[in-house]
């Protein structure tokens, strides 16, 4: 029988985001660091999201792109019959009916990543690192554990280095950063570039990249072009240093927001879809960002006089920076994954199919 394995089931590319696959990678590395073992994901066909995880070194099992629920229940029950499955983790925008229930017959650890709540969970854990309260609430099938709150936001574990290290004054030009996360749809990027262009200071601007971006040419044409600075990054693996280095900042309003707010760098949030408005919302409320709404929908000039007027209120930005770290520390990954380990270590111990659950805990 093969190793240990456990089992990721996520899905990320253009038209759905990266966020879901960064956060599982993230949380991966910490669980492997602390417990080695054969890790294993299950993916749709979406090109991005699996060139992705196979550039972290790890095994994706694909799924078709268009399979339904019995199908990718299927592939999973294909991995269950043939490998030692101690644990699988879903992270997955609504979660396939079945799935769970299957690999829990095959005696397996389930743990549920979810963001929006209001709904039934019937994994051992649950976990939901999110900032707005409306989105903790659940009904539970059974005893389950969760972990809820901005404690478990599943950040990369350099983010927490970074959070405890103080922000040091720079000289030179103000330093900015454009960084929509691992997917641009809506051509933010460009379009953030274009409103600094008339800035009267003179920028040093860095743009990262993501995996999913479909507009890299336009992007580095319009870098050279610029009387700014660029420094233009693919697929950067520094994302807290380069955020740490940086006066201001531009995301969306979705995991990259979380990681603004942890490293202390004031944020200025272009939403790109829906449930970015309630994350952006919160942020600001806190006093870690500021929220512009969809950032389609933001005038040129009124993202230019935004990024001017901060870069000129230091005060400001300390108080943003401030407040961004007393909000997220970094260090989700590192509970979470104790917690998995925990309940996998649990079911070993014990002689039946089936774990039994402990308490909901919040």
């Amino acid at each position: 029988m093969p190793p240990d394995t456990l089992v990721i089931r996520v899905d990320g590319g253009t038209h759905i985001g990266m966020g879901h696959v960064m956060r599982c990678l993230s949380l991966v590395a910490e669980l492997v660091r602390r417990s080695p073992m054969e890790v294993r994901f299950l993916m749709r066909q979406f090109q991005a999201g699996v060139r992705r995880v196979e550039a972290q070194g790890y095994v994706v099992e694909t799924i078709p792109a268009e399979a339904d629920a019995p199908e990718e229940v299927a592939c999973l029950r294909t991995l269950l019959d043939v490998r030692q499955v101690e644990g699988l983790i879903t992270d997955l925008r609504t979660l396939t009916p079945g799935l769970v229930e299957e690999a829990q017959a095959h005696g397996v650890v389930c743990a549920t990543i979810d963001e929006w709540g209001n709904r039934a969970i019937c994994s051992d854990l649950l976990v939901n690192g999110t900032i707005v309260p409306a989105w903790h609430a659940y009904t539970f099938d059974g005893q389950v554990r969760a972990c809820i709150g901005p404690r478990y936001a599943l950040v990369d574990p350099q983010f927490a280095e970074w959070h405890r290290r103080p922000r040091v004054p720079h000289d030179g030009p103000p330093r900015l950063l454009i960084a929509l996360g691992g997917d641009d749809p809506f051509c933010l990027t460009t379009k953030a570039m274009r409103a600094l262009e008339p800035c009267p200071q003179r920028l040093d601007v860095t743009v990262v990249i993501g995996p999913a971006f479909v507009n890299d040419d336009e992007i580095v044409r319009a870098a050279s072009a610029s009387r700014h600075r660029y420094t233009v990054h693919r697929n950067a693996s520094n994302m807290a240093e380069l955020m740490a280095h940086t006066d201001v900042a531009f995301s969306g309003g979705g995991l990259t927001a979380l990681e603004l707010a942890c490293t202390g760098t004031p944020g200025v949030i272009l939403c790109e879809v829906p449930h970015q408005l309630e994350t952006a919302a919160v942020l600001e409320q806190h006093g870690a960002a500021l929220n512009l709404g969809f950032g389609m929908a933001v005038p040129d000039t009124q993202l230019l006089q935004t990024t001017c007027e901060l870069l000129e209120d230091e005060a400001r930005r300390r108080r943003m920076s401030d407040a961004g770290k007393r909000l997220l520390d970094g260090q989700g990954c590192v509970w979470v994954a104790r917690v998995i380990l925990e309940a996998i270590e649990a079911r070993g111990n014990r002689d039946e199919p089936r774990a039994v659950r402990v308490p909901v805990r919040r």
